[in-house]
């Protein structure tokens, strides 16, 4: 779920690009972008924008890389202007 979300703020296009952009990084990389066994671990580490580093075995192209990153970003205003 998106930080802002969280906060109980309105949910809009950019929230939606992170829950994209979360589906993403675990279907590029084999893991979910945010560490944590409970749900207020992984709360945490999405509010502050905590992204596990992908395993450098995934080999994945730079570009691609960064456009994840930037539409997981915790502040909605850091994301992609549009999809």
């Amino acid at each position: 779920m998106a930080p802002e979300l969280l906060r109980g703020e309105a949910p809009d296009a950019r929230s939606d690009q992170f829950a994209f952009c979360v589906a993403l990084y675990s279907a590029l990389f084999g893991q979910r972008p945010f560490a944590g066994d409970q749900l207020p671990a992984l709360e945490a580490a999405a509010r502050t924008g905590r992204i596990q580093p992908p395993p450098k075995s995934r080999r994945v192209p730079g570009w691609l890389r960064r456009l994840a990153f930037r539409g997981l970003a915790a502040a909605p205003g850091d994301r992609h202007p549009s999809m």
